[in-house]
């Protein structure tokens, strides 16, 4: 699974990438990855403006507008999720390294496959591609922020902005008489 790093290099890579990018269409290639919508709820996306890629705790966030509306497309990489940016005139690259799972990795910008289970495309020509072999990766939209979604809301304060004083403090307060690794796991004391 991605760890809380990777989700983060992801983050600044579309950060750089997506913003001011505008929605031409979006191909939903296996349905199965939608969590709370419906290929046809994204297919409403074009005309949408990517503002910009947030990131609470191993969950992406793609902010989108289109004049007053707001949108939120959340994504979680789940175990072998990759989502990336290929540019209109960006050469595909297929090619793959091995993980230690025996799953292939893209190494660049790849085609699009078997294991691509979304495609946006944008009006400048470049595509996001969200790309899952085993599918446990999810995709939900939100109206607005994500405020309301469940998913988020349960989470704890995130690692990545907790220093080690307040981490410890808590790790503390929150441990009781469970074991380290319980708490640690427990995306409601500390999320990612």
């Amino acid at each position: 699974m991605p760890e809380l790093p990777e989700v983060e290099t992801v983050r600044r890579g579309l950060q750089e990438r997506l913003p001011d990018e505008i929605v031409a269409s979006v191909e939903v290639r296996h349905p199965s990855i939608l969590e709370g919508c419906e290929p046809g709820d994204l297919g409403d996306l074009s005309g949408f403006r990517f503002a910009r890629v947030d990131r609470r705790a191993k969950y992406l966030l793609l902010r989108m507008e289109s004049g007053e509306v707001a949108k939120t497309l959340v994504v979680h990489l789940g175990m072998t999720g990759q989502l990336t940016w290929k540019a209109f005139d960006q050469e595909v690259v297929d090619k793959f390294r091995r993980l230690v799972s025996g799953y292939r990795k893209s190494t660049g910008a790849h085609s699009i496959d078997a294991h691509t289970h979304l495609v946006v495309r944008t009006r400048s020509g470049g595509m996001l591609l969200f790309r899952d072999p085993r599918r446990f990766g999810r995709i939900l939209l939100l109206d607005g922020s994500d405020e309301n979604c469940p998913r988020i809301a349960r989470l704890g304060p995130d690692a990545w902005r907790l220093d080690a004083r307040s981490m410890a403090g808590v790790l503390r307060a929150r441990s009781g008489r469970r074991c380290a690794k319980a708490v640690l796991l427990d995306q409601s004391v500390v999320a990612g």
